[in-house]
């Protein structure tokens, strides 16, 4: 639930921002494909912006908007792609990118690379709001892989 509201959050504040970087049109139509959950159009859209208008796709943070519909639509190598973008380019969204790329990386089994973006994640923002459950995913990552010096260490 709070996950949803979150993503709705999320939205709305691409929302606002599409209008300075898309005409109304382009706005309206991607406000509206979210709306009806046509993520597919929505990432069709989102990566010609990306092509014809660069710098102003990564200005507006339209990548992290692509990562997570991507990311919800289930191409997971789209959505690391953009989340590593925005994370690479210190966007105000960084830390929301490096939770997502982790969470990811645990999902498909890799817990190393999970706990790299948990770490830069920590050392990036130490005052996030993930502080405290990317520490205590790194100590469930480790002991998930057998790593008992590591945990030790740790705690």
């Amino acid at each position: 639930m709070l996950r949803n509201r979150f993503f709705h959050l999320i939205i709305a504040v691409f929302f606002l921002s599409l209008s300075s970087f898309a005409d109304e049109s382009e706005s309206v139509k991607i406000k509206q494909l979210i709306a009806s959950r046509e993520y597919n159009l929505v990432m069709k859209i989102l990566l010609e912006l990306k092509q014809s208008k660069p710098a102003e796709f990564e200005k507006a943070n339209h990548d992290y908007l692509l990562a997570r519909i991507a990311e919800k639509s289930g191409d997971f190598a789209l959505a690391m792609a953009n989340y590593q973008s925005v994370a690479n380019r210190d966007s105000i969204l960084k830390e929301y990118a490096l939770w997502h790329l982790a969470k990811i990386s645990s999902s498909a089994g890799d817990l190393m690379i999970e706990r790299l973006f948990l770490n830069e994640l920590i050392t990036e923002a130490p005052r996030s709001l993930f502080r405290q459950t990317a520490e205590k995913r790194i100590a469930r990552s480790l002991f998930e892989s057998g790593d008992n010096n590591q945990l030790s260490k740790r705690l």
